[in-house]
């Protein structure tokens, strides 16, 4: 059966918050980190549902070794736990770690952040089909790559979804740049594009950003 590496990376230093944004409230009584395992669980979930295929979703949360309550909700969501010893060195240092020791029969990358709380598990689980639906149909299918665009203005950001041949050069990335120096050049001819809302796209990467958002939640459920 084919497989697909769910990677949600959760390790940063969240220097711009001032604190560490995974355990910030969010809604439903959960947190930022809490509030994204979910999403990505619920999306892989009903991305099955219409799948033609049948697809194992491998879960793996890259989180900070000292994060010890990070750990315990990765757990608690039935995520692997993978340690990140190093988090000084990057968004790529997770990224490594959480492909190293993807099983046979691995045939892409679902790669998520921990700090995206507006994105919605449909947004998801359309990525996850058209990744699958593309790879089916493309000459070369372990290079398939769908990348998140959000709003009028195709903001770039996350799911991102690999296919298994990039893997090498996904360990060759260095510092918190990610993968977009790799998907400007050589990953550039295989991409596909996967569609949402412009807010689900809104990384919450300051404390006037979190707090403008999470009022604004909270106001629209109130009304």
């Amino acid at each position: 059966m084919e497989v697909i590496r769910v990677c949600i990376l959760a390790a940063g230093q969240s220097r711009r918050m001032g604190q560490n944004k995974l355990h910030l409230p969010w809604q439903r009584q959960r947190t930022l980190l809490e509030q994204a395992l979910c999403t990505y669980k619920e999306g892989c979930q009903k991305a099955l549902e219409t799948m033609e295929r049948a697809v194992r979703f491998q879960y793996v949360a890259v989180v900070a070794q000292g994060d010890r309550k990070a750990q315990k909700v990765a757990g608690t969501y039935g995520y692997q736990l993978v340690l990140n010893t190093q988090i000084d060195l990057g968004q790529s240092y997770s990224l490594r770690l959480a492909i190293e020791e993807a099983t046979p029969g691995t045939v892409g990358f679902l790669i998520g952040l921990a700090d995206q709380p507006m994105l919605q598990s449909l947004t998801v689980a359309r990525a996850v089909q058209d990744f699958m639906r593309v790879r089916r149909k493309n000459k070369e299918p372990n290079k398939t790559i769908i990348r998140s665009v959000f709003g009028p203005d195709r903001q770039l950001g996350h799911p991102l979804l690999m296919g298994v041949y990039w893997k090498s050069l996904l360990k060759q990335i260095e510092g918190d740049k990610g993968a977009r120096h790799l998907l400007q050049e050589a990953g550039a001819p295989y991409i596909h594009y996967c569609q949402g809302l412009t807010e689900e796209g809104i990384d919450l990467d300051s404390p006037a950003t979190y707090t403008y958002w999470l009022s604004l939640r909270q106001s629209r459920r109130h009304t």
